[in-house]
C-alpha cells in the first residue's frame, strides 16, 4: 500500500474519531480502585472559540431538540386593552404581525396560536432565547425623540440620572413616521457607528431640533422601552452636513438593531404584554428519539444486508462508508446547532437515499465490468474518475440550491434547507473521498490518476 493511500486511511480514522467525540454526550468515566483513581469524562465537549470577542463557548454536551421532540416553552401574551370592540380583527392582525416578525428574525422553530379572544401564545424549543422573543413580540414598533425638559438641570455628571428617569424628558414631533430604520456603518477611522436613517422630512425635522439643542442630549425611545435606545450628545459640528443621516457611537450587537428594525417596519395593531411562560412536554413523547434511533439502526442493517447479499464482501465497504457518513452528518449538525426535529429527519432520509443510490450504481457498474473481464483498476478509474461528473453535477446542484434557499427562506423551511445543505456536504465527501478510498483499499494497490 502506497504512502498516499495510507495517509488517506489515517485521515479517515481521524475524521471518525473526531466525529465520535463530537456526537457523544458527556459520559462520566469514574474508576476508584487500589491501582487506579480516575474521575473524568468523554464526549460532551465545550470548546472556546478563540476568535470570539466575548469568549463564546461552543457547547457540545447534547443535541438541540426541536419543539415536539424535546420539551418546549409556551410564551403567553394578552392585549393591554381588553375592551376593544373589534377584538377578533385585532387578534387576527396581531397573529399575522407576530408571525412576520418571527420569520424576519430568523427564528426557525416556533408555533403561533390564539389562546382566547384576547390572548395569543408562542411555543418554542427550550434553547431559544425567550427574553429576545418577548422583546420582538411585545415591541410596539413606535419611536419617539425626546429633548431635555429643563436644560438648566443638565450636566454630563448627571448622564445616568437622565438615562434612568423618563420624567426629565419631553416629547417632540419626531416619531416612527420620520424614521426608516437603524444601520451599522463604519466611519473613516474604522469605528462602527449606528446611523439613524430618516425620511427626507424626518431628517429636516431632526436637524432643526438638533440646532436648538447644541450641548444637550437627545433621547431616542424605541418600542415603548423604559430607557433610551440612544442618547447622543449634540455637538456643534452636527450641522456641518444636513444632507447626511446622523450617526452615533454604537454598543449594540447586530441582532438587536435588526430586531428593532423589524418592529418599526411591522408595528403592532394594539399593545400587548407578556403574561406567563410555561413548560410543555414533548408532543411526540419522551422516548421518541430512542424509538427513531432503533428504527434508523434497523434501516442501516437492512441496507447493509442488501449490499452484502448483492455485492458480497465488497458491499461491507459501502456499509461502513454509509455509517461513517451518517456519523459525520450528525457531528456537523451538532457543531452548527441544527435542532433534532422533523427537518433533520427528512434531510437525513434524503441524504441516506442519495448515498444508497450512488453506492448501488457504482457497485453495479463495477460488478458488470468484472464479470465482463475488465480489471478492477480500469473499472474503478472509469466509474469514479472519468465518469465522476454523472454523480458530482447533480449533487453540487442540490448543494447550491439548498444553500441559496436557506438564505432566502425562514421558519421551518430555513432549517430544512440548512439540514439538506449539511447533508449534501457529506454526500460530496462520501462519493469523492470516503467511499472511493475504502473501496480501493479493500482491493489494494494505488488508485490510478485520470489521464
Amino acid at each position: 500500500m502506497s504512502g498516499k493511500q495510507t495517509f488517506k486511511l489515517v485521515l479517515i480514522a481521524l475524521i471518525f474519531s473526531i466525529s465520535v467525540l463530537i456526537v457523544l454526550p458527556e459520559i462520566p468515566v469514574v474508576v476508584d480502585s487500589d491501582y487506579l483513581i480516575l474521575n473524568s469524562s468523554i464526549g460532551g465537549m465545550q470548546v472556546k472559540i478563540p476568535w470570539s470577542k466575548d469568549g463564546k463557548v461552543l457547547d457540545l454536551k447534547e443535541f438541540k431538540k426541536g419543539s415536539g421532540i424535546g420539551e418546549s416553552k409556551k410564551l403567553s401574551f394578552e392585549l393591554k386593552n381588553k375592551d376593544l370592540e373589534n377584538n377578533p380583527e385585532v387578534i387576527s392582525r396581531l397573529l399575522s404581525v407576530t408571525q412576520k416578525r418571527l420569520n424576519l428574525s430568523r427564528i426557525s422553530d416556533y408555533k403561533v396560536s390564539q389562546e382566547s379572544e384576547d390572548k395569543i401564545s408562542i411555543t418554542i424549543p427550550t434553547f431559544e432565547d425567550s427574553d429576545r422573543i418577548n422583546s420582538i413580540v411585545t415591541g410596539s414598533g413606535k419611536i419617539i425623540f425626546r429633548t431635555v425638559k429643563n436644560p438648566q438641570d443638565w450636566s454630563k455628571d448627571k448622564f445616568q440620572n437622565f438615562y434612568l428617569e423618563s420624567d426629565r424628558w419631553q416629547d417632540t414631533d419626531i416619531n416612527e413616521n420620520d424614521v426608516q430604520g437603524f444601520v451599522n456603518v463604519m466611519d473613516q477611522t474604522g469605528v462602527y457607528k449606528m446611523q439613524i436613517v430618516f425620511t427626507d422630512i424626518g431628517r429636516q425635522k431632526f436637524y432643526d431640533l438638533a440646532g436648538k439643542n447644541i450641548g444637550l442630549p437627545i433621547a431616542v425611545y424605541v418600542s415603548n422601552f423604559d430607557y433610551p435606545f440612544l442618547m447622543p450628545m449634540i455637538g456643534e459640528n452636527i450641522l456641518d452636513n444636513k444632507n447626511l443621516d446622523p450617526a452615533v457611537n454604537n454598543t449594540y450587537p447586530q441582532y438587536i438593531i435588526d430586531d428593532y428594525n423589524l418592529q418599526i417596519k411591522n408595528p403592532l395593531p394594539e399593545g400587548i404584554s407578556a403574561v406567563e411562560t410555561t413548560q410543555v412536554p414533548p408532543v411526540m413523547g419522551s422516548n421518541f428519539i430512542e424509538k427513531y434511533a432503533k428504527a434508523f439502526f434497523i434501516s442501516i442493517l437492512l441496507i447493509s444486508a442488501y449490499f452484502l447479499l448483492k455485492f458480497n464482501v465488497r458491499g461491507l465497504v459501502f456499509s461502513y462508508s454509509l455509517l461513517l457518513s451518517v456519523l459525520i452528518y450528525l457531528a456537523i449538525s451538532k457543531l452548527f446547532s441544527i435542532p433534532v426535529g422533523t427537518q433533520m429527519f427528512l434531510s437525513l432520509i434524503l441524504v441516506m437515499g442519495i448515498m444508497t443510490y450512488i453506492g448501488d450504481a457504482i457497485h453495479t457498474k463495477i460488478n458488470k465490468d468484472l464479470i465482463s473481464g475488465v480489471p478492477f483498476e480500469i473499472s474503478f478509474n472509469q466509474v469514479l474518475v472519468k465518469d465522476k461528473s454523472a454523480i458530482s453535477y447533480p449533487s453540487i446542484l442540490i448543494l447550491a440550491v439548498s444553500l441559496i434557499l436557506y438564505f432566502i427562506s425562514s421558519g421551518f423551511s430555513r432549517t430544512f434547507y440548512f439540514s439538506t445543505f449539511a447533508g449534501m456536504l457529506v454526500v460530496v465527501l462520501f462519493y469523492s473521498f470516503l467511499f472511493p478510498t475504502l473501496l480501493w483499499a479493500f482491493k489494494g494497490g494505488e488508485r490510478p490518476k485520470e489521464k
